[in-house]
């Protein structure tokens, strides 16, 4: 993992002593300490144990701490920052043993001697086990369903929050059933569900957020019904896996009455903004995820982390304070240590990379389709983070893009081979829509899904392009060297190409079809092309002319036997290269 990314852990072992004590007889006791989970890198850990105390007192704030040392006799040296009872594991703990330091404490605060657990081995896995079935799954589907979009996105007067209806009332009326039917429809492996986000509204109770924010059940919260809950049950009836979607830090801009922010201040958060979180404001809100981490268990695969970004990235990555990447990863793994999650940085996470040595799978957020992972499966080098995009199908809107609305701002050809595409190659892909009160599909972006379903799970054929042409951008098209891209250029088919400089870059185009024709300029600035086809040298096709002309066909082939076949064009001389287009015939 990038050296900006990774874990520190004090650089000397230290003795473990226990702090001042209490009458012994009076103080509580952590017996049977010992660690569960899963044991690898890219799992995550639990310390158990048994609490008593000599008076009857109940638990109050028990202390913990990891430690790692090379062998299982240590010596054992503290993880800066690890002070959770339960811990995911990075790649820098692979090979090396660990221990859990458990500190009773009761309700009035009297402390017991520290309890360690027996050492575990950490193995080294390959890749990312945890995050099989998102690849296995290739696609999913996910909701902006929040309290501040239902009116804006509404197909009809039927769907609106209506006036002097509660939050509580609104919920009752999704049909979870009819729900995970359209799912089943789509094809999705998996559901992405906005939890909350800014204005405050949760789909789920949580007692924790309750009481910081002053709340009784049914005003933020929902008293008759746990929405996630029930949905992660009937859709695991059809297979699809549940992930859950959340900002990082509270809602920023969450009221009890209009305009006074009074639930954010409540969390000692900034209103109205992504402000930098204190180590208050994350103790509060990662009890809030921890909540609904442990309450989810197994029954929840995944969470999606929102509001990530780099501006507020530092207050996590300061380790030596309690709250930090450490402690939101086990809020958000607590109850199922092989639970994935990715910590989203907002639409600069298009580089498909990691934001923390806890990221399990990427945050790729964009507004188009067209990201191909360049190295199969695995998004870093390391191989231990699954090639994610996320895009909307959603009409786009001025201020809200296209995510959670209602109509269509992607082709049905262009999506369904950009999905399939992506996930020949390995990836994972989430396509955001819409969902109604009541549980419903957009109908329009239901209907795309169905395609994209009958090519990805039942064998339909690929959709082609009209008149067999992909055009340079096309997602199908393999660019190996320093190519780039260039626009606003009349002439060219779409008005636009692929060029390089380069001299041995190549484009690769994988295709079915009788026949191919490689489409480019000819121009005073380029030279030879080699073109192979199914690895073989057919012809050497010279770009040069005194005058620029575009859309030229400069080597076709046709009586091709059925079945796939591969066109690669290799830059051979001159100053430019250029791909326009291929059309695939007969």
């Amino acid at each position: 993992m990038r050296a900006s990314l990774v874990l520190a852990i004090t650089a000397a072992a230290v003795l473990i002593a226990p702090p001042a004590l209490a009458d012994a007889s009076h103080s509580p006791k952590a017996q049977d300490v010992k660690i569960t989970g899963s044991a690898r890198t890219k799992g995550g850990l639990e310390a158990r144990y048994r609490f008593q105390d000599p008076d009857g007192d109940t638990e109050g704030a028990t202390r913990f701490r990891w430690l790692a040392g090379p062998t299982e006799d240590g010596p054992w040296i503290p993880l800066t920052g690890v002070l959770t009872r339960n811990t995911g594991i990075p790649l820098s703990y692979g090979g090396q043993y660990l221990r859990a330091e458990v500190t009773p404490v009761d309700e009035t605060g009297t402390t017991g001697r520290p309890r360690l657990s027996p050492p575990v081995l950490v193995e080294t896995a390959e890749g990312s086990p945890g995050t099989d079935w998102l690849h296995h799954a290739r696609y999913g589907v996910s909701h902006h369903f929040l309290s501040n979009y239902l009116n804006r996105v509404a197909a009809s007067p039927e769907e609106k929050w209506q006036d002097g209806e509660s939050w509580d009332d609104l919920l009752k009326t999704f049909d979870v059933k009819a729900y995970a039917d359209d799912m089943e429809k789509a094809g999705a492996g998996f559901a992405i569900l906005t939890l909350g986000q800014n204005s405050g509204y949760m789909l789920a109770p949580n007692h924790a957020y309750e009481r910081i924010a002053g709340l009784q059940p049914g005003e933020r919260t929902p008293a008759g019904r746990d929405l996630p809950m029930e949905i992660a049950d009937e859709l695991a009836k059809r297979g699809i896996k549940l992930v859950l979607y959340i900002p990082a830090n509270p809602p920023h801009s969450a009221h009890k009455q209009s305009g006074d922010y009074a639930i954010t201040k409540a969390f000692g958060y900034t209103p109205g903004t992504d402000g930098v979180p204190s180590q208050d404001t994350m103790a509060k809100w990662q009890s809030v995820i921890r909540e609904y981490s442990e309450r989810y268990g197994t029954k929840l695969a995944g969470w999606w982390v929102d509001g990530v970004f780099p501006g507020l990235q530092p207050a996590y990555q300061d380790m030596t304070k309690p709250y930090n990447w450490s402690s939101l990863a086990a809020a958000l793994k607590a109850g199922n240590p092989d639970r994935i999650i990715t910590l989203n940085s907002g639409l600069g996470a298009r580089n498909h990379q990691p934001t923390s040595v806890y990221d399990d799978y990427t945050p790729g957020e964009s507004g188009n389709i067209g990201a191909m992972p360049s190295n199969g499966r695995w998004a870093d080098a390391e191989q231990s983070t699954q090639w994610f995009d996320f895009t909307y199908l959603g009409a786009n809107d001025p201020g809200w893009a296209g995510w959670g609305n209602k109509g269509m701002s992607k082709d049905t050809t262009s999506l369904v081979r950009w999905v399939k595409a992506a996930t020949d190659r390995g990836a994972a892909i989430g396509l955001d829509t819409k969902v109604n009160r009541y549980g419903r599909l957009d109908p329009a972006q239901l209907a795309q899904l169905e395609e994209v379903r009958k090519v990805l799970h039942e064998g339909a054929p690929v959709p082609e392009p009209e008149g067999g042409l992909y055009n340079d951008t096309d997602f199908l098209i393999r660019y190996v060297g320093s190519w780039a891209g260039s626009g606003g250029r009349p002439g060219d088919l779409n008005g636009d190409v692929h060029f390089t400089r380069t001299d041995g870059d190549s484009a690769e185009f994988t295709f079915s079809g009788s026949g191919i024709e490689y489409i480019t300029e000819r121009n005073t600035d380029m030279g030879e092309v080699d073109v192979y086809l199914d690895g073989t040298l057919q012809e050497t096709v010279d770009c040069y002319s005194a005058t620029k002309q575009t859309q030229q066909v400069l080597f076709e082939a046709d009586g091709l036997t059925a079945g796939p076949h591969t066109i690669r064009v290799v830059k051979k001389s001159g100053t430019y290269m250029l791909v326009d287009a291929f059309r695939v015939t007969g």
